[in-house]
């Protein structure tokens, strides 16, 4: 995409990540529809999103390393659903 600021690329891009409700048209991957799919379908179809101020809007910076991998372990399927996560803050 052309990276000219206030052309839409960043709303096209929350559009096809999910973060984005589209009202017409639809997102096409390897041929499949997935206009309605969940963020967390579309990542484990392999579609990602990488914020254009990170720090703003793509950490979670009051999350130690360990936490941040168990949430992503979490949207990628490998741990058990049973499973608990806590910060120890009230």
């Amino acid at each position: 995409m052309p990276a000219f600021r206030g052309n839409g690329q960043q709303e096209l891009c929350e559009a096809i990540y999910g973060a984005r409700t589209i009202s017409t048209g639809k997102i096409v991957l390897d041929g499949e529809d997935v206009t309605h799919l969940s963020i967390t379908e579309r990542i484990r179809k392999g579609i990602g999103y990488l914020a254009s101020d990170r720090y703003k809007y793509g950490m979670v910076s009051d999350m130690s390393l360990s936490e941040k991998s168990y949430v992503e372990s979490q949207l990628s399927g490998q741990m058990g659903k049973s499973m608990a996560l806590s910060n120890g803050r009230k």
